[in-house]
């Protein structure tokens, strides 16, 4: 399964909702900033119903960039951390999945758990967004919304359909959150 959504770090991040489409470009997901005056990076993924089903909250004060996200009765701890060698990965402690690559500047990771392959998250392939399914994608999703977005500006995660696509999305806009907030 492909999900894609815009790279927040190319406009303020999150001061408008993140949208997240599926491959035929409906809806499936809403990433909202919380409306509340506390600090930090406060978020609320909905469903394409807009019903709630994560809170997304950076934890202050923390050694490491770490941020909470509750889903269906549990907390998860998503932390971005660094090798010995300065390398960004993430790490969700209560999955153990691990995200590592370049996705502090380059959005191109992997996440796993052990050695198996969880999802990946990029720019799509050229090729892809110049087919018909994907020139299709861009012009009546992306470019109606926001005409200055150009597929430099989106990111596709690239997933199993036998995962919780909810649990998977929001690990995955905490990511964004713990780059955003690192950068």
């Amino acid at each position: 399964m492909k999900l894609y959504y815009y790279d927040q770090r190319k406009m303020t991040p999150f001061l408008k909702p993140v949208l997240i489409w599926d491959a035929q470009g409906d809806v499936q997901y809403t990433l909202e900033r919380e409306k509340t005056l506390k600090p930090g990076f406060r978020l609320l993924l909905c469903d394409a119903n807009g019903e709630q089903i994560a809170a997304i909250r950076q934890k202050l004060a923390a050694l490491h960039t770490t941020f909470y996200v509750q889903i269906r009765g549990k907390e998860l701890t998503v932390c971005l951390k660094r090798t010995l060698q300065g390398m960004p990965y993430c790490e969700v402690s209560e999955l153990g999945w691990i995200a590592d690559g370049g996705f502090i500047m380059h959005r191109e990771y992997e996440m796993r758990a052990g050695e198996a392959l969880i999802a990946c998250v990029h720019e799509p392939p050229s090729s892809e967004m110049t087919s018909g399914n994907g020139l299709a994608f861009l012009a009546n999703v992306m470019r109606p919304r926001n005409p200055q977005f150009t597929k430099e500006d989106c990111c596709e995660i690239d997933f199993s359909d036998a995962l919780a696509a909810d649990e998977l999305v929001a690990v995955v806009m905490a990511i964004e959150a713990a780059g955003v907030a690192a950068g």
